[in-house]
């Protein structure tokens, strides 16, 4: 078949999500067939005389590629080994991979879900279900991966079969080296091959299906990496519950409905046909949309009741490894919230490798656990909600980063002038202390107090409108560009005092803002950003004639001892660069809501129901990783020594999580956020408004991207789809 063929996969209007369908396409093995694999080598080896003899033996034993006859001979033949009777025999091997995963995870110096657990328990069990000799390096789960990508596309390019064929003939490799010595109990799968094969099977093919089923087992990885992706993002109760006994036998089918590797299977017709009532062409693939109708039968509420989900295929193709992965997924859930019960994910940092047809994880940074630790010989980060309220609420034993004081010693030790940057260290509001910070805090409060905003409404409404309007006409839409980003600007710019003489410019500096939220910059950073603060500063204009005056226009007419204009502007600007933090909370907080799992236990549409559950979303979405004290005195936080002067660094992502009240998304005490009450109004109002306006957006399956920041947590992409109705609707 041409490549053209399969342009299907491109389409996402054209997938099938009725799971009624679905289940009666892959159910039908005789007028739908998987895409040959062998036909495509085929074409390939006569014109490019390639020879892909590794990864052909592993596809011609393979269950996935084949049809009629030869597959049902072979599903026979694994049956009584992968049979719910059979399995159970490897319960005990299967605790004792995890007791090694999560050996490795306690060991590890950065730990890594993917790397530091799942592949060494993948590994450690996978060699001993097949009968291979333990692998001392990475390059057989590095091999298994690349092989399995055979299902990212129907039709691979030829550099990459290239690569998938040296990787298939790693595989052989170990797989036809004797298995280790000793009487193994359970019998491996090789040693099942040879006592029960028929006499037409030899050993080189009993090798390529024991190759094919040990490649197979990386989808139990990817499915583990993802369910422990999604769990690891709900409130930490759940993680608590994921411990108990039972929970994860209760809810596996909603875990394995909620986080399969496959997002699309592909069938194509051998002749025109119908189901259903929906036409389909012979020779014009289908394309089954896995997470969409599982989707369907979770929400169908007994609607489907006879159909089973589809994580694992249907039909003749029916995964056969289903009990095993049953096994593998109550073992290793299990145990690992039980040791591990303060698990937290960077999520920035996670790495996916996403294809039309499936997803993966590649890394899975976290922490660990929730111990304070000394990081450096000046730096301590403390872990605990109760150490960190406590620290932030003695102003008199911690105070912020003494940043004006370092930059001004920096500079004479240097001599180098650092008098911009000493500008922005002196208008930081969360870089003072003293009646400085208590003059500034009156001023800012009121003019964004809570009571003070009712009048900036409208601006925040149309602020929106412009964001949802802006995401209906993108011809690609992308929820931080097309809607997070305009709410910003619109809701925070007017009301601060924003008005450069050229905004285009001043659009392209700004984010440069954010990198004065980290205190002890080194020195090239510094002059990078007291550069750009310079230019800033030099384009800023006092707005006039605005109905409501901004920020900026109250300050400057106020006497303000100690304060020039221009250290006005500098708060302003500090201000503005700080209130990024609300386009990457609202980006954080819709990708959170669409890539939960549809229960029907809330709407994120219901404005009451945002409110409900505000403190919640925060202390998970909420975008700054890190407040910052330093101590005044010597003395132990959280059990750790601390020095005088040393910095103590608040981690936001192990205090916060599942604390829905009490949260330090906004801070605490003398240096909560001024901007607080400004950043709440605008979340409960666009939230809800996204998905009244476009109720059945979705997103593009693990498109995200991250900026590359360290102190928050900020999205530079989520694109989107927007049902063709939605912007008929808003065209019209």
């Amino acid at each position: 078949m041409a490549l053209a063929d399969f342009q299907a996969l491109d389409d996402r209007e054209k997938f099938l999500t009725d799971p009624s369908v679905a289940t009666s396409l892959l159910r039908n093995a005789d007028d739908f067939v998987i895409a040959a694999m062998g036909d495509y080598l085929d074409i390939l080896q006569t014109r490019t005389g390639e020879d892909f003899g590794a990864l052909r033996r592993l596809v011609e034993n393979s269950l996935m590629f084949q049809d009629q006859q030869p597959h049902l001979v072979m599903r026979r033949l694994f049956a009584p080994f992968f049979a719910n009777k059979a399995i159970d025999q490897w319960q005990g091997c299967v605790d004792e991979a995890v007791a090694i995963g999560l050996e490795h995870l306690a060991q590890a110096s950065d730990p890594d879900l993917i790397g530091d657990f799942v592949r060494p328990a993948l590994m450690s069990f996978m060699t001993r279900f097949i009968g291979c000799a333990p692998d001392a390096t990475d390059q057989l789960y590095d091999s298994m991966r690349r092989v399995n990508s055979v299902v990212s596309h129907p039709l691979l390019s030829l550099s990459e079969l290239r690569r998938i064929n040296a990787a298939c003939e790693y595989i052989l490799e170990k797989v036809e080296q004797d298995e280790p010595a000793g009487d193994q109990h359970p019998p491996s799968f090789k040693r099942f091959l040879k006592e029960n094969s028929g006499p037409g099977s030899s050993i080189e093919i009993q090798h390529a299906q024991a190759a094919f089923v040990l490649v197979s087992g990386i989808t139990m990885a990817q499915s583990l990496g993802l369910a422990l992706y999604g769990l690891l993002r709900r409130p930490k109760e759940t993680w608590q519950q994921v411990a108990q006994p039972g929970w994860v036998d209760d809810n596996l089918d909603q875990l394995f409905s909620s986080y399969p590797s496959a997002l699309t299977m592909v069938r194509v017709p051998t002749r025109d046909t119908e189901i259903g009532g929906c036409p389909f062409h012979k020779g014009v693939p289908a394309v089954v949309d896995v997470a969409s109708c599982n989707n369907a039968l979770r929400d169908s509420r007994g609607e489907h009741a006879r159909l089973g989900l589809l994580s694992f295929g249907a039909g003749a193709h029916k995964c056969p490894g289903e009990a095993l992965s049953r096994m593998v997924f109550k073992s290793a859930l299990t145990a690992l919230a039980r040791r591990f019960p303060n698990l937290c994910l960077h999520v920035d940092r996670a790495q996916f490798q996403v294809s039309p047809m499936m997803h993966a994880l590649l890394a899975l940074p976290c922490e660990r656990d929730g111990q304070s630790v000394q990081v450096t010989a000046r730096l301590v980060d403390i872990k605990s909600l109760e150490a960190a309220r406590n620290v932030v609420n003695r102003d008199a034993d911690f105070m912020p980063p003494a940043m004006e004081t370092h930059l001004k010693a920096l500079g004479e030790r240097v001599d180098l002038d650092l008098d911009p940057a000493i500008t922005i260290a002196r208008n930081a509001m969360f870089f003072m202390s003293g009646e400085r910070h208590a003059v500034l805090r009156r001023v800012v409060a009121g003019h964004l107090g809570n009571n003070r905003l009712d009048r900036w409404q409208p601006r925040i409404e149309t602020a929106i409108d412009a964001g949802l309007a802006q995401l209906a006409q993108a011809q690609v839409p992308d929820l931080i560009r097309d809607f997070a980003d305009p709410v910003f600007h619109g809701s925070t710019q007017d009301m601060l005092g924003i008005a450069p003489r050229d905004s285009a410019r001043f659009n392209e500096l700004a984010p440069v803002l954010q990198d004065v939220l980290e205190p002890w910059l080194p020195l090239r950073e510094l002059r990078r950003l007291q550069g750009v603060f310079t230019e800033l500063l030099d384009t800023m204009e006092i707005p006039e004639g605005a109905a409501n005056p901004s920020l900026l226009q109250v300050m400057a007419e106020q006497e303000m001892p100690d304060f020039t204009l221009r250290d006005k502007k500098a708060l302003v600007l500090v201000l503005y660069g700080a209130s990024f933090n609300l386009a990457h909370t609202l980006g954080n907080m819709a990708h959170w809501v669409l890539t939960q799992s549809s229960d029907g236990s809330g709407d994120p549409a219901d404005p009451v129901w945002i409110d409900q559950n505000f403190e919640q979303l925060m202390s998970i979405c909420a975008s700054p990783k890190y407040i910052y004290r330093m101590a005044r005195n010597a003395g132990t936080v959280d059990g750790v020594p601390v020095a005088k002067n040393d910095t103590l660094r608040l981690q936001l992502l192990s205090i916060n999580r599942g604390t829905a009240v009490g949260n330090l998304a906004f801070g605490h005490g003398l240096h909560r956020c001024v901007g607080a009450a400004l950043s709440r109004r605008v979340l409960k109002s666009a939230l809800p408004r996204l998905f009244q306006r476009f109720p059945d957006i979705t997103l593009l399956p693990q498109q995200q991207r991250y900026f590359a920041m360290s102190q928050t947590v900020a999205m530079s992409a989520l694109p989107c789809r927007i049902s063709r109705t939605a912007q008929n609707q808003e065209n019209t």
